[in-house]
Parts: C-alpha cells; structure tokens; sequence
C-alpha cells in the first residue's frame, strides 16, 4: 500500500523492506539496517527437538502469505526465500494477519515474518530464523523533487546503527 501512495504522489517517502521496493525500478532507495526474517509455525507440526529444525524440514507444509493470490508481491518472495534452502513450497494466499496467524497455530501450515511484525504469541508459536535477513529501507520516487528527501536519508543514514 505505501507503494502505490508513493507511486501515486500521495506521499514522498515511506519505510519498506528493501526485498518489496528492490523490483520497482523507478523507485529509489536507501538501506537503514537488516532485519531479522523468520518462519513462523505451530509445534503441532514438528514431533522432534527444536534445537534440530531446518527449513527443509517445512518443505512440504503449506506457506501462508496475506494478499489477493492475483497481485500479491509476497508470493514470489515466499518462493524465492525458499529457494535460498533448495525447495519451492506450496503458498496460499489469505485476506488478513489474524488468518494467517491462525492457520499457523492450528498446524495448517507457515508462514514468513519479518522481525517487526508483531503478532499474539502462543505456547504453539515458534520461529526458525532465515537467512539472509530483510533490510528496511526508506523509498522514494525517482522524480520527486522535495528538497527534504535527501534531508531526511542523510539523517536516517547517520543516526544509531543504520548503514
């Protein structure tokens, strides 16, 4: 959704994960910091110890991602986080995080969060972390033309631990 704001002048700029803004080529964009990417599943699903899960282990579960299954950019991400573990897993699309969450504490299936998406845990709930990590970025069009843009990247870029 900030995209197509974006996209369609309604804002400057916005905070993404660089993986959801990297295809857009008329968008630019400055990497802030890594964030952590996880699968996220029910132990419903896995019978042995956790310190020994893998992905590969996932390879055959169902892969929820929230979105319309015609126009949903985590779909191919799903893929291709997959890919990085040799294995192109089964994904479904859902209307919302509270369906997604659900399916997964169920035992329905996974799904893959970044390590700033909040959600109710439960005893079930658990994370693998994946590598490589997201990074979040700030974005903007290439043909905006607010002199504070380059303003507020070199005040990001130079505050905390961002890169």
């Amino acid at each position: 959704d900030m995209l197509a704001l974006i996209n369609k002048g309604a804002i400057d700029t916005c905070l993404n994960l660089t993986d959801f803004v990297s295809t857009q080529s008329n968008i630019s964009l400055a990497k802030l910091f890594d964030v952590p990417k996880y699968l996220v599943y029910s132990t419903k699903l896995i019978k042995k110890s956790t310190d020994s899960i893998v992905m590969t282990d996932f390879k055959n579960e169902t892969f929820f991602c929230l979105g319309d299954a015609s126009s949903d950019p985590t779909r191919p991400l799903m893929l291709e986080y997959c890919r990085h573990y040799h294995f192109c897993p089964a994904v479904k699309s859902l209307p919302n995080i509270e369906s997604v969450m659900s399916n997964v504490e169920f035992g329905n299936g996974v799904t893959i969060l970044d390590g700033l998406t909040q959600f109710n845990q439960s005893d079930q709930i658990r994370r693998l972390e994946m590598q490589p990590p997201h990074s979040l970025c700030l974005a903007w069009l290439n043909s905006c033309q607010n002199p504070l843009v380059p303003l507020l990247k070199k005040q990001l870029m130079t505050m905390g631990n961002f890169k």
